[in-house]
């Protein structure tokens, strides 16, 4: 399948070669689609509602995405409670 998509005999090839050919192959493909992609949504966008343009990586499958920090969900306490947990171990759920 893989050198379906690329074209070629798959003969002398790995699987490892292949992959990286079939998504190079792909990426190519995309390429100047995202870029039209994000022309045209340039070309409808209201500066009003997004300020900042589209970006061709903003419509690529293969763009890297920044990965989102996700918040701490602890709960500030004082020493009091760690304390309190230890002196009583019934508190915190151990028996």
């Amino acid at each position: 399948m893989l050198a379906g998509v690329i074209g070629i005999d798959p003969g002398p090839y790995t699987l490892a070669q292949l992959v990286e050919m079939a998504e190079a192959r792909q990426r190519a493909f995309w390429a100047p689609f995202s870029e039209f992609m994000a022309n045209f949504a340039n070309s409808k966008r209201d500066p009003a509602k997004r300020r900042k343009p589209f970006r061709a990586n903003d419509f690529s499958p293969f763009a890297e995405r920044p990965k989102r920090r996700r918040k701490k969900q602890g709960v500030p306490a004082g020493i009091e409670v760690l304390k309190c947990l230890v002196d009583n171990p019934s508190l915190a759920g151990n028996k």
